[in-house]
């Protein structure tokens, strides 16, 4: 690389290098007085300059790990929204499935309860016919006792 052939110090200014705090101590300066009063000034300003950098690189640490854990918050919290409509999407698949499950029960429980109430009414009708039937032939046997107790038969 090449080097800056002059070194131009503005105050309150770091250098940008260590290469250019040793030109302005090694180069000749034509007033001695201005060399005295300029060196101070350069270590002063390389002593705050390290402790700047020193704290500007902790100031971009403490930024970089804000950033990561700001990062880490949204990656979580987007996890999380994901996660929470994921099981929204889950829980109204099972209601409906749930739902599903108790329609298709409750119509075959109807078709039963109507085959029953079907049955039921078949039942009672033939009990019925079997009563008057029963009834029927009880009378006709009193009939044919009474016929047969009686002597008009035998007249004949």
């Amino acid at each position: 690389m090449s080097q800056p052939s002059s070194a131009v110090i503005v105050e309150g200014e770091a250098p940008e290098s260590d290469d250019e705090e040793q030109q302005l101590t090694d180069s000749p300066s034509s007033d001695v007085s201005s060399k005295k009063s300029t060196a101070p000034t350069v270590a002063k300003d390389a002593i705050a300059t390290e402790h700047g950098a020193q704290s500007r690189l902790q100031q971009q640490q403490q930024q970089k790990t804000s950033q990561q854990e700001q990062q880490r918050r949204y990656a979580s919290s987007a996890l999380h929204a994901r996660f929470f409509q994921d099981a929204g999407k889950l829980q109204s698949a099972l209601v409906a499935r749930r739902a599903s499950t108790y329609e298709a029960a409750t119509k075959e429980l109807r078709g039963v309860a109507s085959q029953l109430a079907k049955t039921h009414a078949c039942i009672q009708d033939a009990s019925h016919a079997l009563r008057l039937t029963t009834n029927d032939l009880y009378k006709l046997d009193d009939r044919l006792q009474a016929l047969t107790k009686t002597d008009w038969l035998a007249g004949l």
